[in-house]
């Protein structure tokens, strides 16, 4: 069954921020155990349907919410059908979201001209094989000559470029921005330093605002140093079929700069 188990980013970031017991756990061909799910990541699950595909699997329920027993038997039913529930409220809400960031991306320009979702596909599947490791990736969307990838990233916070450039070090997008390109352009030589990934943030609460980012360099470099590392290590558990956890030895751990300077200050008030 290791045989077929995919390296993918989501898989690497993982690997990167938790440990490869925790990457083995929740991959679908080892562990098989569902990754705990919190209610951002669900309404981000639904506002990508409705932004990328028209909402062909959205679900409405008219229910207020999902308290009573009949609203979570709903919701289960679409849930085991491979749909996404949506309350009927919520949902209007949603729609009013994503026309806000249509208008939006139709004032953004990439590379020079107009954006346009038309040619494209949406999460299609890539599949290469780099270092000797399979590799599975599924951006958002890809542009017809393959040289865009476009990937959503939702967020109830702030989309000021600062802070969509923090998100991505701390989720897998430097690593996806490593991993689709190279995915693409292992397939496609021709295409090898021109493929380019760009990260839409989107806000889901007023004013809707969507900021495109791109990897500069020094991204680049972190995204590439990552992937490189998660595949070294999935490669060596996959072979050994170890895999082990944070540490199996104690670890020291020390005191924050701020937590010592607070100490001092409130020593010296004392």
């Amino acid at each position: 069954m290791s045989e077929l188990a995919a390296l993918s980013p989501h898989v690497a970031h993982v690997l990167e921020t938790e440990s490869p017991l925790h990457a083995w756990t929740y991959h679908r061909r080892l562990g098989g155990k569902p990754k705990p799910s919190t209610s951002p990541q669900a309404l981000g699950t639904i506002m990508h349907n409705l932004f990328l595909e028209g909402g062909d699997r959205v679900v409405a329920l008219e229910h207020l919410d999902y308290k009573t027993k009949a609203a979570k038997q709903a919701r289960a039913e679409v849930l085991g059908a491979g749909l996404f529930p949506c309350l009927s409220e919520k949902l209007v809400e949603a729609r009013i979201c994503v026309d806000r960031w249509t208008e939006h991306l139709a004032r953004i320009r990439i590379n020079g001209a107009p954006f346009s979702f038309a040619g494209g596909t949406v999460e299609s599947l890539l599949s290469w094989e780099e270092q000797g490791t399979l590799c599975h990736g599924r951006p958002d969307w890809v542009s017809k000559d393959r040289a865009l990838i476009l990937d959503l990233k939702t967020t109830g916070g702030s989309v000021a470029p600062e802070m969509c450039a923090a998100s991505m070090l701390r989720s897998a997008g430097v690593i996806q921005d490593h991993a689709y390109r190279s995915a693409i352009e292992l397939d496609e030589p021709e295409l090898a330093g021109r493929v380019n990934a760009v990260f839409l943030f989107a806000q889901v609460v007023e004013p809707y605002a969507l900021t495109p980012i791109m990897c500069g360099a020094t991204m680049r470099e972190i995204g590439c140093g990552r992937w490189r590392r998660s595949l070294a290590t999935w490669a060596t558990c996959l072979r050994t079929n170890q895999w082990p956890p944070f540490t199996t030895v104690p670890i020291y751990v020390e005191a924050p700069g701020w937590a010592l300077h607070r100490e001092m200050t409130e020593g010296e008030m004392g």
